[in-house]
């Protein structure tokens, strides 16, 4: 009871002991296999598929991250092996998890965690309004929903918003406003890469219930020019319209995007412009970058 329970990430190590996990036989139609959700994770980039940890047993599993349909965090699944139930791992794991989501939430302003269970698991019922859980609806697929409203801190509140699958007809007036060569039917298709690509990022910025910027970073594996490392963070986009330039919108989604750069694992960021784009030369300037090269390629170290 005493070990400490943590989260590591699922790996080519230790996936092979998750799948080998298994809860009760009467618990096996409340939650999906662990190889399912395993697999369902490569196709979620913004979810995390973690061990639960005691000690340094690996006791239980959970899978977790932002929806790209409603914005909000879910929990998608959380189980403790059978051998290592009813020690109170279950409880200390979903408070580890939503610190997680808590932390991660910084910057981003997501308002809720959302989880569904059977709703004849009273166990888990009860477990989740220990923790807060407010039970809202019925899905449609037969699970009782449940959410939780997440703390905001003055640090958390901020007008970036980060791009989910609701958000395509924004991205799309803004990318016209962008790229004018660009048709409806390409920037629908770039969008749609985009949100299935744990490499790219689409960052609005928020003025009340306006979004009138976006960002599009990526992380590129292959050669940037002036760079030192790899991988290297890259501006693919970023437009702001014209009634909200010189406001430091820009420089607000370049810092929350380096932030999320980071996490990823890049030093650098990159970014390209036409020789003959001087207004665009002077805002690279101006938010840090030095010119790499004539393109004209900047590159900016993240701090």
């Amino acid at each position: 009871m005493g070990e400490i329970i943590s989260l590591q990430p699922i790996t080519e190590q230790n996936w092979k002991k998750a799948i080998n996990l298994k809860v009760t036989e009467e618990q096996e139609d409340f939650v999906a296999s662990n190889l399912y959700s395993i697999a369902q994770s490569k196709f979620m980039p913004d979810f995390h598929s973690m061990g639960i940890f005691a000690g340094e047993n690996m006791v239980g599993y959970s899978l977790y991250g932002v929806d790209p349909d409603d914005g909000n965090y879910w929990i998608y699944r959380l189980m403790i092996d059978q051998d290592f139930q009813g020690k109170g791992y279950g409880r200390k794991a979903l408070q580890k998890v939503l610190e997680d989501i808590q932390h991660d939430n910084t910057g981003r302003n997501i308002p809720f965690v959302v989880l569904g269970f059977n709703p004849k698991n009273e166990v888990a019922k009860q477990l989740y309004l220990k923790e807060g859980f407010v039970q809202t609806e019925m899905a449609s697929w037969g699970e009782q929903l449940a959410q939780l409203e997440l703390e905001r801190t003055i640090e958390g509140v901020t007008p970036i918003v980060y791009a989910t699958n609701n958000h395509q007809k924004y991205y799309i007036k803004l990318g016209q406003a962008l790229w004018p060569e660009s048709s409806t039917v390409e920037l629908e298709q770039s969008f749609n890469e985009i949100m299935a690509s744990d490499r790219d990022r689409i960052l609005f910025y928020q003025v009340e219930e306006e979004l009138v910027g976006f960002m599009h970073l990526s992380i590129r594996i292959d050669y940037v020019e002036g760079t030192e490392a790899s991988p290297t963070g890259f501006i693919e986009g970023v437009y702001v319209k014209e009634a909200h330039r010189r406001k430091g919108y820009s420089q607000q989604l370049l810092e929350t995007g380096e932030a999320w750069l980071k996490k990823k694992g890049c030093q650098q960021i990159g970014s390209d412009i036409h020789l003959d784009n001087e207004i665009s030369y002077h805002f690279h300037k101006s938010l840090g970058f030095k010119e790499a090269s004539r393109l004209i390629a900047f590159i900016k170290d993240i701090e």
